[in-house]
Formats: C-alpha cells, sequence, structure tokens
C-alpha cells in the first residue's frame, strides 16, 4: 500500500490529472478499460476530505466515485485547448508527410535509402510551411482533391 499526502491545491491538481488520463485512454472508446476509472473512482473518493466536495459524486448503483458535471465543466476547456492544439499539429504533420512521399512516389529507392535524418529535415522544413500556412489562413485555403 502506497501512501502520500496532498495539500487541497495538489489533490485538486491530481483530480485534474487523473480525470484527463482517464479521458485520454477512454473517452473515444466504446468499453472503457475499466482500471482507469477504478483508479479514477478511488482518487475522487477522497474529494470531501481535501475539500472537493461538489467536485465528486457518489454512485450507489455502481459502487463509485464519479466527477461531477461542475468538475466536467471546469475540465472543457483543458480538453477544447488539448483537441485544438493535436488537431493543427496532427493535421500539419500528415500534410508535411504526404507531401514527402508524392515528391519521393516515382523514386521510391531514394526514399527508402535517404538517412533518417535527411527525412526529418525535410518534414520538419515541409511542417513549418504548413504551420506558417495555417497560422495565416486556417483551414480557408485547405481542399481536397477528390480526383
Amino acid at each position: 500500500m502506497i501512501k502520500l499526502k496532498f495539500d487541497e491545491k495538489e489533490y485538486l491538481r491530481l483530480m485534474e490529472l487523473v480525470y484527463l488520463g482517464n479521458w485520454v485512454i477512454n473517452s473515444a472508446k466504446d468499453e472503457p478499460e475499466k482500471e482507469y476509472e477504478v483508479v479514477e473512482s478511488k482518487i475522487f473518493s477522497h474529494a470531501q476530505t481535501a475539500g472537493c466536495s461538489d467536485l465528486a459524486d457518489y454512485a450507489e448503483e455502481f459502487k463509485e466515485y464519479f466527477p461531477t458535471a461542475k468538475f466536467d465543466e471546469l475540465m472543457s476547456d483543458r480538453i477544447e485547448e488539448y483537441d485544438n492544439n493535436t488537431f493543427w499539429e496532427r493535421l500539419i504533420e500528415y500534410m508535411a508527410k504526404n507531401e514527402l512521399l508524392e515528391k519521393y512516389k516515382d523514386r521510391k529507392e531514394d526514399f527508402d535509402s535517404m538517412p533518417r535524418e535527411k527525412k526529418w529535415t525535410e518534414i520538419d522544413s515541409l511542417e513549418d510551411k504548413y504551420r506558417a500556412e495555417f497560422e495565416k489562413h486556417g483551414i480557408d485555403r485547405l481542399f481536397l482533391n477528390t480526383h
């Protein structure tokens, strides 16, 4: 058994970290990984002692502690910020890699034999190009070629 001591502010940060970790792992799954929900419930079970009783509820039917709607709302800005940053970084990454692969599509052997550092240098340069484009124009000039 591990015992840790937190002041109220640290405990609130722990609740946030556990909530966000569970959200990252389980939010997009049809069947959540129960072991993470169990840990979340254990952490949230101490909310009243830490002065955070308005952030956790106990559900008798499940015998578990859950975040309240208030806590969900507090975390929604952090999740939105994460989603926004992830969207742009993944889009930039995919666009850069796609352009690099397109550049070498007729010279696969050149691409395959290219040193890893050179690939990353080219990808970084392309990512910078797309990052500048999206920072200036958002997705206004992004079009799909469906042909």
